[in-house]
Order: structure tokens, then C-alpha cells, then sequence
């Protein structure tokens, strides 16, 4: 099982092949959908991140509530 460190670092470079992809301007319009929403969940993962290093349980809840609502497209 990865560390959390390491799921940050793997999104990192997710995310900067999920921006090269948007930014190409060859992806159909669910693709782009998709990759935009990918984008989403990974900042909100960031984000859970850095709730939890801060000790902020309001923020990780309410992550964990938006993550679980996400469209699933």
C-alpha cells in the first residue's frame, strides 16, 4: 500500500499528463469531461491531505462529502 506522500507525488504527475491532455485540444468532449473531473478529484484528494496534516476534521468531512458526491463520469 502506498503512503500518503506517495499518492500525492503519483498525482503530480497524473495531474500533469491529465493537463497536457486538456490543453492538446484532441479529446472528444466526454474525454475532456472525464479528464476535468479526474483533475477535480485529485486537488480535492490534495486538499483531504492537507486537512489531515492540519488536525482539521470540519474540512475533511465536508472533502470526504464532496468526493463521495462527485459526478462519476
Amino acid at each position: 500500500n502506498p503512503s500518503l506522500p506517495e499518492m500525492l507525488e503519483g498525482f503530480k504527475h497524473i495531474d500533469y499528463a491529465l493537463t497536457g491532455m486538456i490543453d492538446s485540444n484532441v479529446l472528444s468532449y466526454d474525454e475532456f469531461r472525464a479528464a476535468i473531473n479526474t483533475r477535480q478529484c485529485i486537488l480535492k484528494m490534495k486538499l483531504l491531505s492537507g486537512a489531515l496534516d492540519a488536525n482539521e476534521q470540519d474540512d475533511y468531512h465536508r472533502l470526504i462529502a464532496e468526493l463521495d458526491a462527485q459526478a462519476k463520469i
